[in-house]
């Protein structure tokens, strides 16, 4: 290896070592930005933008937000309703754990369309966004959940749309021991295709 090659990479690597150590404070002013009462909806703009077009930003949120999701629903404010609306629309699928255990938590009134596509529930809407990944956590609600988070379980089965959703949703209103809940996700399994 010559010498100006040898020159060469040692400076590109590092540029790319501060490169990636700015990359990792930038990630954390956005995640404190988004953490503010005061600057949380632009933080989270710039999170989605840059999360769907890059890995490390993926990376980074996979491993922030699950903390954030868990720690509050009830009060938490915008800053954990954009957490939870970061973790769906990016799909990461290590927040389902968390998004699981605010499954029951509702805001406002609802029409039926409102309810049933979960618009209303935050961490519903964002576990049927993450698709298939999320069905062991959803299932996990459906063995050890009270009425109301069983019926959003089910309900974000209806709304992941996939085979596997719909086969889970077909297996658990089968198996389902309340007579009413019973009927409930039999209805929302005879609305999706058999899978």
């Amino acid at each position: 290896m010559s010498t100006n090659t040898l020159v060469l990479s040692i400076c590109l690597a590092a540029w790319a070592s501060v490169s990636f150590g700015q990359e990792t404070a930038t990630l954390d002013v956005l995640f404190q930005q988004l953490l503010s009462p005061t600057a949380t909806d632009k933080a989270a703009q710039t999170l989605l933008k840059r999360g769907t077009s890059d890995p490390a930003t993926r990376t980074y949120l996979s491993t922030h937000l699950p903390r954030v999701i868990e720690a509050g629903g009830n009060g938490a404010g915008r800053q954990w309703l954009n957490a939870v609306r970061l973790a769906g629309q990016l799909r990461i699928s290590e927040a389902a754990p968390a998004l699981s255990k605010w499954i029951s938590f509702e805001m406002g009134e609802t029409s039926m369309a409102i309810f049933s596509r979960l618009d209303g529930n935050p961490a519903g809407k964002a576990l049927s966004q993450i698709g298939d990944p999320a069905i062991p956590a959803v299932v996990n609600v459906l063995t050890t959940g009270n009425d109301r988070e069983r019926r959003n379980a089910y309900l974000v089965l209806y709304n992941i749309h996939t085979d596997r959703g719909k086969a889970t949703l077909h297996e658990y209103a089968a198996r389902e021991p309340d007579p009413q809940m019973r009927q409930f996700a039999v209805k929302l399994a005879g609305s999706s295709r058999a899978p």
